[in-house]
């Protein structure tokens, strides 16, 4: 999201949890990137910026409502996950008081984006085949899949995940091959 955002022109503050990830972060362009792991990192962000017009959330929890509350007047919250294992939690007041708007991205708002879903995936393929955007991806090998499965749910992973099978082991072939011969078929040379 943070590659769309610069790409349009936007000043983006980009926050993620952990060096790793934060300085990925940086090498996309964001302006600010902050750890929000780090106890003041909300602090960080307001003592730059006077509010932000818009928060896309795919964390939840303390960290979305951390990211709420730095919404300015008129602001936008775009929520897309809860990696943090709950939603964001809001009610009518912050809407109101605030006058803010709040959303959930996924679902019926991109199957209703021009194209729907697929439009949408082939306008990114474009953007990554263009060298616009660059992929975040962590990859594995397949016998590694539980240490893939185990960095995902302990959040270390960085972009999507993808297993790589191990390249086929070249074969020899066998001393006495199996031919089929007729309606009797021969293995191992015996009949």
């Amino acid at each position: 999201m943070a590659q769309a955002a610069l790409e349009a022109g936007a000043e983006v503050v980009a926050a993620a949890r952990g060096p790793e990830r934060t300085a990925r972060l940086a090498e996309l362009g964001a302006q600010l990137v902050v750890d929000y792991g780090e106890r003041d990192w909300a602090a960080t962000v307001r003592e730059r910026y006077d509010g932000v017009t818009l928060v896309h959330d795919g964390v939840g929890g303390v960290v979305g409502r951390a990211a709420l509350e730095l919404l300015a007047p008129g602001g936008r919250l775009a929520m897309f996950g809860y990696s943090s294992g709950g939603p964001t939690r809001l009610d009518t007041d912050d809407l109101v008081d605030r006058g803010i708007t709040a959303g959930w991205l996924l679902g019926p708002r991109m199957a209703a984006l021009p194209g729907g879903i697929p439009g949408l995936a082939r306008r990114s393929l474009d953007r990554l085949a263009a060298g616009r955007w660059r992929p975040l991806v962590s990859t594995y090998p397949l016998a590694e899949a539980a240490r893939a499965h185990a960095d995902l749910e302990g959040r270390r992973a960085l972009g999507k995940v993808v297993l790589v099978p191990e390249p086929a082991a070249t074969t020899r072939p066998a001393t006495n091959p199996v031919a089929t011969v007729g309606p009797d078929l021969q293995t191992g040379g015996h009949r």
